[in-house]
Formats: structure tokens, C-alpha cells, sequence
């Protein structure tokens, strides 16, 4: 019974040791040219080019609010009318001050006239034949003209009998219109002010009045007609719903293949969305945004136009985003699964008369799927899939399976 029992453990020690070592078995693809594109993925944002945020200047009650939400608006178009009591006030009273300016700027340049009439009239009768007695206007003396003999003095209007010679008579006057020139100039600079401060109060008045600053569509109207306006969100908003864009984020390494002009893919299966577009603007700085966990690592916004914008897509709707980063055709590929590493340096095993060999590669773009090999490789060497820690060079291997690369 014994000698039984040393004769089937001797059987089962043979079995697993004493025979000869089976091959692994090993699948195996075949390298070939290929044609690859490279991109990069991301998520974005439907964001219009247009969007008019209509926020209150200042504290105040809405008067009216023109707009709901929804409706389509044309440029210039009047939204929301601030209440405006205090501001007609103003404008009220700074008409007034610039119709009394004008006012007296009209004065003044009567006055100016006539006293540069009577100044002529003085100096086209010399002296020894007539004395001119005029009085400019506010100057305070009134002067006639009268048929005297030379050196004779002029009455004054008084009759109190101050005399002034002709020659004198046509000094004062000269003076008079000096001084009327000048009055004349400050009642000019009284109007330009006057009018800059209309200007200004009708400005402020202007103010109040909100109007859309482009033809859109208003997507939402936070102001309540005979309320106070609001001061954290704003009045209302409008956008143009027909010029869309993407707006993305990209992490460090993405954004570093990413370039204006690039063709983009962008779609989303419950929008049964799939059209295309082009990077239009890379910002030039990566932020890193706060979140719940702290802030996040640093991202670089990208914008993305489309081809098509289609009726169903609204601001705010979530897509999904591909770049086209790099193409090349006719490049030496393998699956990603064929690849390990060791450190930063990249391995494939190869398969070739039953054995392995290891093979240090270069790589290149990759797509989904495949990597570009640039060196440590040659069409029609057999790759092996998914390898095993347990491989080592010179491995005998038994090749169960192929494909092409």
C-alpha cells in the first residue's frame, strides 16, 4: 500500500516537473502603415457672442419694464424706464438757465451794435463840423450830436452841463464798445456752460432709460415694474441666440497641442448634436479655479466657433469637444496595449521563431487606439499584446492569434 502511494507521487512530481515546458501562448498583431489623427477632448459650454447684461446705474425705482423674457428686441429698442421725477427736474431747470443765458447773450450783442453804429456815425462827422454825443449802451452817458463850433462841449442828458469835446467824445465811446466786445464774450462762455449743463442733466436722464444694444432675444427679466431696482443680478438680459460659440477649458498638457485654426468636433447625444467648428482663441494664461475639494488644477479657456448653430442649442447647454490636434498618414502604428514602460522609456515585445524580444520604441502622435512608432520598429514585425511582467528576452512563446497593426 505504501509503495503504491510513492509510485502516484512520483507520477505527479513528473507532471509538473519532469515534462518538458510548454511555450506561452501569446496574441500577436502585425506592424503596417497607418494614417493617424491625434486629438485632444474636452467638455464645453454653448456661450453667445452677444450677451448685453442691463444692470442699474445707481439705486432707483422701475418705472417700466417694456420686455418679457422671450421676446425678440431690435437694436436701440427701449427695455426698461428707470423713474425719472428728479431727473426732468434737473433738465427743466437747466433749460431755463441756458434760455437766460441766451437771453442775455442776445442783449449783449445789441447793446454791441448799436454802441459800433453810433461809433461809425461819430467818425464819419469830424469834429470841427459835429460833435458826436452818444451814450453806449450802459456806459452811462448819453451824448447827441450837435452842430457846434470846434472846442464847444455837448450837454450831457442831465443838462447839467458837463461838456466833452468830440475828439474826447469818440475816446469814450471806443471804450464803451471795448467794454460791450467783452460782455458780449462772457455772455458766450455763460451760454456754453449753460448748454454743457443741459447737456450733462439730459445725459444722467439718459441714463435711465435702457435700451438693448443689439437685435436678440431677452432671456431674462429680473426688474419689477413700481419696485426698487435690483442691485445683485441684473435688470434683465438679452442675447443673440443665432451667434453661438463653445467655451472650454483644457488642462496643461491639452492646451500645449492646441492651436488657433484647428478643426473641432463638437457634439452631444442627448442634443443628437455632431457638428463642426475651429479654435478661434486660446487664453494666454492658465487659471486654477476654486472648487469644493480647493482649487482645481490650472486650466487654459479656449473658445471653439461652429459651423452650423442649430435651433435646438441654447446658452448654457453642456457638449462634448474634440480637437483635431495633429494627422499623419502613412506612419509605422501599434495598439496602445502592446506598450510598457520602464521608467520614461517606452517597450514592445516582439515575437519572431518562437521567441520574444525586447524591443526599446520611440513613439510619436496617438489617436483612440494606436500609437505612432517613430523608431525600434519595422513593417511586418509581429507585435505582442498585452504583455505579461513574466516576460523577459528570449522567452519561448507559441502565437495563437494575429491581426494587423
Amino acid at each position: 500500500m505504501g509503495s503504491g502511494v510513492l509510485v502516484l507521487a512520483g507520477l505527479v512530481l513528473w507532471w509538473f516537473w519532469g515534462r518538458p515546458a510548454q511555450p506561452t501562448s501569446v496574441h500577436v498583431v502585425t506592424v503596417k502603415p497607418s494614417t493617424l489623427t491625434e486629438a485632444v477632448y474636452a467638455s464645453g459650454t454653448i456661450v453667445p457672442k452677444l450677451r448685453q447684461e442691463v444692470r442699474a446705474a445707481s439705486p432707483g425705482k422701475v418705472a417700466k419694464v417694456l420686455v418679457k423674457t422671450g421676446d425678440a428686441v431690435q437694436a436701440g429698442q427701449v427695455l426698461v424706464q428707470m423713474d425719472s421725477t428728479l431727473a426732468d427736474a434737473q433738465v427743466a431747470q437747466a433749460q431755463a438757465s441756458l434760455d437766460a443765458a441766451k437771453a442775455g447773450q442776445t442783449l449783449a450783442q445789441k447793446n454791441l451794435a448799436q454802441a459800433e453804429d453810433r461809433l461809425a456815425t461819430l467818425k464819419a462827422n469830424p469834429p470841427a463840423q459835429n460833435v458826436a454825443i452818444a451814450q453806449a449802451p450802459g456806459a452811462g452817458a448819453q451824448m447827441y450830436a450837435n452842430p457846434i463850433s470846434s472846442g464847444s462841449f455837448a450837454n450831457n442828458a442831465s443838462g447839467a452841463g458837463v461838456g466833452v469835446p468830440g475828439a474826447d467824445a469818440t475816446l469814450q465811446l471806443e471804450g464803451s464798445v471795448e467794454q460791450l466786445q467783452g460782455s458780449v464774450q462772457q455772455a458766450g462762455s455763460a451760454v456754453k456752460q449753460a448748454q454743457a449743463a443741459l447737456n450733462m442733466a439730459l445725459a444722467q436722464r439718459d441714463q435711465l432709460t435702457y435700451r438693448a444694444g443689439f437685435v436678440g432675444t431677452v432671456l431674462e427679466v429680473n426688474a419689477q415694474q413700481g419696485n426698487p431696482a435690483p442691485l445683485q443680478s441684473p435688470l434683465l438680459v438679452v442675447a443673440d441666440l443665432k451667434s453661438l460659440y463653445v467655451q472650454a477649458a483644457l488642462n496643461e498638457a491639452d492646451a500645449g497641442k492646441v492651436k488657433s485654426g484647428q478643426k473641432v468636433f463638437v457634439s452631444s447625444k442627448s442634443l443628437s448634436l455632431d457638428v463642426g467648428g475651429q479654435v478661434q482663441t486660446l487664453a494666454p494664461e492658465a487659471v486654477a479655479r476654486p472648487s469644493l475639494q480647493g482649487n482645481a488644477a490650472p486650466t487654459v479657456d479656449v473658445t471653439l466657433s461652429l459651423d452650423q448653430v442649430s435651433e435646438t442649442l441654447k446658452p448654457g447647454y453642456s457638449v462634448n469637444v474634440k480637437v483635431q490636434v495633429a494627422s499623419k498618414s502613412g506612419v509605422l502604428a501599434v495598439p496602445q496595449e502592446v506598450l510598457f514602460q520602464e521608467g520614461e522609456r517606452n517597450f514592445v515585445y516582439t515575437e519572431a521563431g518562437g521567441k520574444l524580444r525586447k524591443a526599446e520604441v520611440k513613439t510619436g502622435i496617438a489617436d483612440d487606439v494606436n500609437q505612432e512608432i517613430t523608431s525600434g520598429l519595422k513593417t511586418g514585425d509581429q507585435v505582442v499584446l498585452s504583455p505579461s511582467r513574466e516576460f523577459y528576452d528570449g522567452m519561448p512563446v507559441t502565437v495563437i492569434g494575429g491581426g494587423s497593426g
